[in-house]
């Protein structure tokens, strides 16, 4: 498993804490430039504006253009329609049970909607 983390400080935390995991491994820098090429399924936490999820886009498109097995699993989608609009992807969006979230987002009620909203993404 590897992880890109584009803020120093919480990069470092991040290693501290999964050190012991001989599996995991933590990169500090810009994901867009940092793709992981032996990488075949992508998770994440809506990370990005929309410009920079374009970019994102293009990269895994330029990298794995042969390679169709390719999952982005994309929690809290805010910039899905980067992915949408493109002929490229296929989208399936979910919505998790509220009563399978875990407690820390059952109490944010302004926002509970949103934590409950996942895409898978793949080449269509």
């Amino acid at each position: 498993m590897i992880g890109i983390e584009y803020d120093k400080e919480v990069a470092n935390k991040t290693m501290n804490r999964l050190r012991k995991y001989n599996n995991v491994k933590i990169i500090q820098g810009n994901a867009v430039y940092n793709i992981p090429q032996e990488g075949t399924i992508f998770y994440f936490f809506n990370p990005f504006t929309e410009i920079i999820m374009c970019q994102f886009s293009e990269m895994m498109k330029k990298m794995f253009q042969n390679q169709k097995d390719i999952q982005m699993l994309y929690y809290r989608p805010k910039q899905l329609q980067v992915f949408q609009r493109d002929p490229a992807w296929r989208v399936q969006k979910f919505e998790i049970p509220i009563n399978n979230l875990d407690y820390r987002f059952k109490r944010l009620h302004k926002y509970r909607e949103s934590y409950r909203q996942y895409a898978v993404i793949t080449f269509a």
